[in-house]
C-alpha cells in the first residue's frame, strides 16, 4: 500500500466515523423531541420537559 491509498483509506474511515457520530446525535434529538410531544400532550410543565429533554421551552412549543 502506498502513501496514497494509506492517506485516502484513512480519510474514509475518519469521513465514516464522523458520518456515524452525526447520524446518532440526529437520532438523539428525534428521539427527545417525540419524547416532548408526548410528555406535552400529557400536559407535562414546559419547562421540566426542558429539563428532562435540553431542548429549550422555545423549541418545545413549536413541537406538535
Amino acid at each position: 500500500m502506498g502513501i496514497e491509498e494509506f492517506l485516502l483509506d484513512r480519510d474514509r474511515k475518519e469521513g465514516r466515523a464522523e458520518g456515524i457520530e452525526k447520524g446518532i446525535e440526529e437520532g438523539l434529538e428525534k428521539g427527545m423531541k417525540k419524547a416532548a410531544i408526548e410528555m406535552k400532550k400529557n400536559g407535562i410543565d414546559l419547562a421540566l420537559i426542558a429539563n428532562i429533554t435540553g431542548l429549550t421551552v422555545e423549541e418545545i412549543e413549536k413541537l406538535s
